[in-house]
């Protein structure tokens, strides 16, 4: 199964800060550090163990454990809210 971002998620930047807003609820989703790279990670879609490998590179020193706990937490909550879809 891969992710892809829902074209219809509207971003807004507010200072050092992004947003995503979700078009049928219009809630409001702020992008910490480790959602934001996901975001721009899923400008192409990919699967989850993909960006769970591409944490993980970029933080080799964070058990591997972890990284794959956190974004597997993060991809459900942006699927669960239709920020990500599945395809």
């Amino acid at each position: 199964m891969r992710y892809r971002r829902n074209e219809q998620v509207s971003v807004t930047t507010v200072d050092d800060g992004s947003f995503l807003v979700e078009p049928e609820t219009q809630d409001i989703f702020y992008l910490d550090a480790l959602s934001a790279g996901l975001w721009a990670a899923l400008e192409q879609p990919m699967a989850l163990a993909d960006l769970q490998a591409l944490v993980a590179d970029a933080f080799p020193e964070t058990p591997r454990a972890t990284i794959d706990g956190d974004i597997a937490a993060v991809v459900k909550d942006m699927t669960k809210r239709k920020l990500i879809l599945e395809s």
